[in-house]
């Protein structure tokens, strides 16, 4: 990779890109940092959508989830991206929206798989617990879901978008480590600076 700060956020965007493409890439999982009260809080979300002309990541959640509560609360949040082969590690930092019942939360529904629409037919995350199990019925597990099921499902998702604000690229190398930040104006124009690792 040449080493010029171009060069660095096509790769990042490509990094993310194959990310959603590639099931068991790195990059397909990120944790996704959201605030409550005065403390961060941290979960391990799936990347769903990239769209590099808008700078939109998306992932999905439970209408009824804390991290949805907190988005809508504190709108602020920052994902954390490693990739161990390539030694990098992406930290990207803005604003959240979440999409129950518009076009937005409509066509990523449309892209869930069934196996996917079977985790919001369940109780509401963080529910207590006697013991534990699964939180999807057995009825869910062992079969596809019904219609009422689905449309129980569908009230339960929703779509989580994040505008990239800023972007922080670190590269961890046996002859030194490098480190790049990236940030958006208003107006979309990109700042790029080298960073001492």
């Amino acid at each position: 990779m040449r080493h010029d700060l171009d060069a660095v956020l096509e790769q990042i965007w490509a990094m993310l890109a194959r990310g959603v493409k590639r099931r068991h890439d790195p990059f397909r999982t990120a944790v996704l940092g959201t605030v409550r009260g005065t403390a961060c809080r941290q979960r391990t979300v799936i990347l769903r959508h990239v769209d590099r002309p808008s700078r939109l990541l998306t992932c999905h959640g439970d209408a009824r989830s804390d991290k949805v509560t907190e988005i809508n609360t504190v709108p602020r949040t920052a994902w954390l991206f490693y990739h161990p082969r390539r030694r990098t590690q992406v930290r990207i930092t803005g604003d959240s929206t979440v999409h129950t019942d518009d076009e937005i939360a409509h066509r990523e529904w449309a892209s869930t798989t069934s196996r996917n629409r079977r985790e919001y037919v369940c109780e509401p995350p963080g529910t207590a617990r006697q013991r534990p199990a699964p939180a999807r019925p057995k009825a869910v597990l062992a079969c596809r879901l019904t219609p009422a099921e689905t449309e129980c499902a569908r009230r339960n998702f929703a779509a989580i978008r994040t505008r990239v604000e800023s972007i922080d690229w670190l590269k961890l190398g046996l002859t030194g480590h490098l480190r790049a930040r990236f940030t958006w104006d208003a107006d979309g124009h990109v700042r790029s600076t080298w960073l001492a690792p």
